[in-house]
């Protein structure tokens, strides 16, 4: 089982037990509660990642709403973007040779590849998760220095925005070029 899909599979259960006020479902033993237990502390990580980014990239904390309403609306619309962010740069780290065709859409990663290199003709294959991730990065402004770092979270979110509107704009084109 991927990393990720152990993650989601714990958040899951995490919901579900915050409902009933239990990790244990009716069938389940405690001894198979325990033996669950590595798992969910193994995907602490995963999980930690997922709320930095959710944080600190679309600045959940620092929006100021009026009622519980707005913000729960602007959390159910930011969650799923932090979950795409953190597929990314998990799976950049996991498996660098990927291609990021698995995440992004067609669309998006031939408009990256024209955004990022004019000159260059638009592959038949899309490029590696690494190079997309780097690419959406610079999007948001970070620059590959030798003082850069690891691609942050407040660069992520600028650039997955930016990467949002240069596809729409892409698409569109490409539905007026086949008129």
């Amino acid at each position: 089982m991927s990393q990720w899909s152990t993650f989601v599979n714990a958040t899951r259960q995490m919901a579900k037990s915050q409902l009933s006020g239990s990790f244990l479902q009716p069938n389940q033993s405690a001894a198979t509660d325990k033996s669950r237990r590595p798992s969910y502390y193994e995907c602490r990580w995963l999980i930690e990642e997922f709320h930095k980014a959710w944080k600190s990239g679309c600045g959940v904390e620092q929006r100021r709403f009026q009622s519980i309403g707005n913000l729960e609306r602007m959390m159910a619309v930011t969650a799923p973007i932090a979950v795409r962010l953190l597929q990314i740069r998990s799976l950049a780290n996991s498996d660098p040779s990927a291609s990021c065709a698995g995440i992004l859409s067609k669309p998006q990663w031939q408009c990256l590849v024209a955004k990022m290199d004019p000159d260059r003709p638009i592959p038949k294959r899309p490029p590696t998760i690494v190079w997309a991730l780097e690419a959406i990065a610079r999007l948001g402004g970070w620059r590959d220095t030798k003082r850069s770092g690891q691609i942050g979270w407040q660069t992520m979110w600028p650039g997955w925005a930016k990467l949002q509107e240069l596809a729409e704009g892409w698409s569109l084109a490409m539905q007026r070029s086949k008129i």
